[in-house]
């Protein structure tokens, strides 16, 4: 049997990841899976935690090709570039407070 996670195979054994839509320039993280949905054009600067936490991990998968990863103080993305999510697009982030303030990036399939 083949897993899919919105529509993209999972590989064998790969633990469930549980995806939340997400939409706007800083987002709050409710789940380990971001499934980026913006309608328009987005700059995204940062992704909030709830209240009272303060690490994290968030796979980003991209639902079209409309969000725009802003590197900066909010995220540090690999070169140092702005980088856009494509469509069905993987990227994956840390989020460590005793290191830094800022998502760092872990890595992309694309």
């Amino acid at each position: 049997m083949t897993t899919k996670i919105k529509g993209i195979v999972a590989p064998i054994n790969a633990q469930s990841i549980v995806y939340t839509e997400a939409t706007g320039i800083t987002p709050t993280q409710v789940t380990e899976g971001m499934y980026l949905n913006n309608m328009a054009a987005v700059n995204m600067t940062n992704i909030l935690l709830p209240v009272g936490v303060t690490d994290s991990r968030v796979i980003l998968l991209g639902a079209n090709g409309n969000t725009t990863l802003y590197h900066g103080l909010g995220m540090i993305l690999k070169g140092a570039a702005n980088v856009v999510l494509p469509a069905n697009g993987i990227i994956a982030l840390m989020k460590f407070s005793a290191h830094s303030t800022a998502w760092i990036e872990q890595y992309r399939n694309f």
